[in-house]
């Protein structure tokens, strides 16, 4: 919940920086995996098996349903938000500190999560390819009346798996942060 706690305390700063202001979240195809989860008893969760993948996919989960909630509750504002997936890159930490078995235990983790539907490709990344998309979303002026949208390699992506859309979800995730960070936030 550290996006939504950094981005708030900032917020008058992104503010002072005047319409056409862009807060960008950092997300990835990895959220295909889960959606967020609503029930934060901590003395349950202490009991459940620990999954990295399914945590890692419900974390960006919840910087694709924040960067839509932020795109809401700031038109009025005009400031844009936008959630992308930069890809995978040569350096990151996936081609680094990610066993070959821990990488096909997510893969299989996906397959089963996407039933049936296409696996969209993962193709590596230079480090210079892998920034070019938070590029577009910072610089881009066709973006402008497409804040809320998700991105993966320069371009809207269409196909978002429902547990990653939808104002209902925004808002409990929204309350969600607030309890959990312990500070309430209404920017509109």
């Amino acid at each position: 919940f550290g996006h939504f706690l950094l981005t708030n305390l900032l917020m008058e700063k992104i503010f002072a920086a005047g319409k056409g202001a862009r807060i960008i979240n950092v997300s990835s195809l990895g959220y295909i995996s889960g959606g967020v989860r609503e029930d934060w008893n901590f003395k349950v969760l202490c009991n459940e098996a620990y999954n990295p993948w399914l945590a890692y996919a419900q974390s960006k989960t919840a910087n694709i349903l924040f960067a839509s909630s932020l795109a809401r509750r700031l038109k009025s504002r005009g400031v844009l938000a936008f959630a992308l997936n930069p890809g995978s890159g040569e350096l990151s930490r996936l081609q680094t500190d990610v066993t070959q078995e821990m990488f096909a235990e997510g893969y299989a983790m996906t397959l089963k999560s996407l039933d049936g539907a296409k696996m969209p490709p993962l193709v590596p990344k230079t480090l210079a390819e892998g920034s070019l998309t938070t590029i577009y979303a910072a610089l881009d002026p066709t973006l402008t009346g497409h804040s809320g949208a998700f991105l993966s390699d320069c371009a809207i992506y269409t196909d978002l798996r429902d547990h990653a859309v939808g104002k209902e979800k925004e808002e409990k995730l929204w309350l969600l942060s607030e309890e959990l960070v312990g500070e309430r936030f209404n920017h509109r």
